[in-house]
């Protein structure tokens, strides 16, 4: 309801950028509650793309994406190391996931339907 209640774009962005940060924190501070953790970050950052998508900024959920992997930590963007954070607090299987969405939606540009149930 934190997020979704932000009607501007912008405002959703930092919204969705304080709970990843609210979840990797908790993440690295309490390591028994790290699967539920793992499905938490991965939900949100899944949601945080398909808002970028639906908003019409397909540009920006790539930069989203390419900001997650190393080769990209130095990115003007302000929140570029907080994305970088996700990989290691994700469980095996949701980094499958998360790497089945990644290739989907470079090679698509847009979000398969079956990841997002």
């Amino acid at each position: 309801m934190y997020i979704n209640s932000r009607i501007q774009l912008e405002d959703r962005l930092v919204a969705y950028n304080t709970a990843l940060l609210t979840l990797f924190r908790h993440a690295s501070a309490t390591g028994s509650d790290a699967v539920h953790a793992s499905a938490c970050i991965l939900d949100l950052f899944l949601q945080l793309v398909n808002c970028l998508c639906i908003s019409g900024n397909v540009g920006k959920a790539m930069e989203k994406i390419y900001g997650i992997f190393p080769s990209t930590k130095d990115s003007d963007e302000p929140h570029s190391q907080l994305l970088s954070d996700i990989l290691p607090c994700l469980t095996l299987y949701d980094k499958c996931i998360f790497w089945l969405y990644c290739v989907s939606y470079i090679v698509y540009k847009k979000l398969p339907d079956a990841i997002l149930q």
